[in-house]
């Protein structure tokens, strides 16, 4: 059993050695809301900028691959009547493969897989409290449980939706099936406050794709582990009996509940969202540079599609290609180990996946949170074998 004191130390130790550069990014996750957000980002960029060129590693093949993703994207959506900024481009252009390199970095200083989801959970955590903090005093202040505006102001002329809100709470949602699957007592302890505030707030915005997310991580993981251990899936199944006979002989999912959601539904149900999807899939083929007119703000609600729109066929292929084949290697690595940092990667890979595939999420730090886990994947999985060979020998 691992002492608090034990698990605070190893925090303290995840953070020294990360050093600044990660007190910086846990810095810029937390004020993703906020003025100056942009700011943080470009100081974290050059920062690991300075510490490529210090140390001079390169990056690996998937790094390149995403760098010149970016530099095909830019110049494509130029070409389409978009401008950029040089704080877009910070966005666009030069965070993606820094964070992937960065994810690459996180390896050096995460010796087990219990500093791996020691990382994991500050990063998510950082990302996802200011929205958790916003809610509760929102729900508190106000007395209602739903926000029926379904946005938050974050700063004077700073409003941000529900949409870009639900964002970090689709991974804080991880959580639930962190919980389950932790060996460590204390960590499934801090897995189950993350996963029950980030429900929380995603059932005070009345978001969908946050409860999707929780149910096809919890699904995914639970199918995966079952394959390595029936009686899990024994388990899994009464705990999933135990909550549907909560819900169905308590108040907790009430006429008030089912109402307000079936009425999102109505005014903007996902029939919307996959009639989008259809009415541009057919756009691929036919216009293979993209089909935004003169820099043209609208949204498919899927990030694939959407970057396709803007930057046409090639982009489109890149990027959606490495995000199946990071998702099948998640899938691969979870059966073949079994382990806990297997499960979390796949539970990531499982919730970007998901809520990149309704929401229009490019450009901003959800998707260089994605890269971020794209690179730490690749690097951990190479450190991870040899820890793997290690206890097959003992």
């Amino acid at each position: 059993m691992i002492k608090i004191s034990q698990l605070d130390l190893r925090m303290r130790n995840i953070i020294k050695k990360g050093g600044f550069l990660f007190v910086l990014l846990c810095v810029a996750l937390i004020m993703n809301n906020r003025f100056g957000y942009i700011t943080m980002i470009g100081l974290f960029s050059i920062m690991v900028v300075a510490s490529i060129v210090l140390r001079k590693p390169a990056l690996d093949k998937i790094g390149l691959v995403v760098a010149i993703y970016c530099v095909l994207y830019i110049i494509l959506s130029a070409f389409n009547g978009f401008n950029y900024s040089l704080s877009t481009l910070v966005l666009y252009l030069v965070a993606p493969p820094i964070f992937y390199y960065y994810g690459m970095r996180i390896s050096d200083f995460c010796d087990t897989e219990r500093d791996l989801s020691c990382v994991w959970f500050i990063i998510i955590l950082c990302y996802a409290l200011d929205v958790i903090i916003t809610g509760v005093s929102n729900i508190v202040t106000t007395g209602e449980m739903f926000a029926l505006n379904r946005s938050f102001s974050f700063y004077e002329g700073k409003e941000v939706g529900a949409t870009n809100l639900g964002l970090p709470l689709d991974i804080g949602v991880v959580g639930v099936s962190m919980a389950i699957l932790c060996s460590d007592r204390k960590m499934k302890v801090l897995y189950f406050i993350l996963a029950f505030f980030s429900a929380l707030i995603v059932i005070h915005l009345l978001n969908r794709t946050g409860l999707v997310v929780l149910f096809l991580c919890l699904v995914g993981l639970v199918c995966i582990k079952s394959i390595k251990s029936g009686k899990f899936l024994m388990l899994a199944v009464l705990f999933v009996l135990l909550v549907l006979s909560i819900l169905g002989t308590t108040e907790i999912l009430n006429s008030e509940v089912v109402s307000l959601y079936t009425e999102r539904n109505e005014m903007e149900g996902l029939e919307g969202r996959s009639d989008r999807w259809v009415n541009n899939f057919s756009n691929l083929l036919l216009k293979p540079f993209g089909w935004a007119e003169d820099g043209e703000t609208y949204y498919i609600h899927n990030m694939w599609l959407d970057i396709a729109r803007v930057s046409g066929f090639l982009p489109f292929c890149i990027l959606f290609v490495l995000s199946v084949s990071f998702f099948w290697k998640a899938i691969k690595s979870a059966l073949k180990y079994d382990s806990e940092s297997s499960y979390l990667i796949l539970g990531l890979n499982i919730c970007f996946f998901a809520s990149c595939f309704v929401e229009p999420i490019y450009g901003g730090t959800h998707f260089m949170l994605y890269c971020l886990l794209w690179g730490c994947q690749s690097a951990w999985y190479k450190k991870y074998r040899q820890i793997y060979r290690e206890k097959k020998v003992h």
